[in-house]
């Protein structure tokens, strides 16, 4: 079983993060089991952004989108169109009065650890260019063991280890 939440040091500017268990089960089926033979899945991560003008800040995420046929899959790479990703997040935006939001991105690694490419890091970057002052959460799914990580501004923040 996958961790679903995790804690941040008090110099992210994120407490913690939570991910519901039904997130964790969608992204479990998308899981590099096979290695090669399984394209790299990928979408966004939905959800709430909870006490950003209090204290405890922390992200609440409630949904991801999955691949979509306009995606680009291969066994070590992808890339995430807009199109279909952005139309579901508009429509939960909408539904929940502006509560659920955009924040961050989801991909599948094929080794057993995730551990995060340069591409990923470069890509990661350019999204958060256009959020500027706002965390967001990169997570990648690996096999047997996952990665996240908190990005904001040129700073990158892991979780606090147990």
């Amino acid at each position: 079983m996958f961790n679903n939440s995790w804690e941040f040091s008090s110099t992210s500017p994120v407490n913690a993060v939570l991910m519901q268990p039904s997130v964790l089960e969608k992204i479990d089926q998308w899981r590099q089991k096979g290695f090669l033979s399984q394209a790299e899945a990928c979408g966004i991560l939905l959800g709430e952004r909870k006490g950003f003008k209090g204290k405890e800040q922390y992200l609440n995420i409630t949904d991801i989108t999955l691949p979509y046929n306009t995606d680009i899959r291969k066994p070590t790479a992808y890339i995430r169109n807009t199109e279909g990703h952005q139309a579901y997040l508009d429509e939960l935006h909408k539904q929940s009065k502006g509560r659920i939001q955009y924040l961050g991105e989801w991909h599948s690694h094929p080794q057993n650890v995730a551990t995060p490419s340069s591409i990923d890091y470069r890509e990661w970057h350019k999204t958060c260019l256009n959020f500027p002052n706002l965390p967001l959460v990169f997570y990648i799914a690996g096999v047997t063991e996952d990665w996240m990580g908190i990005q904001a501004d040129q700073s990158i923040y892991l979780p606090k280890t147990l």
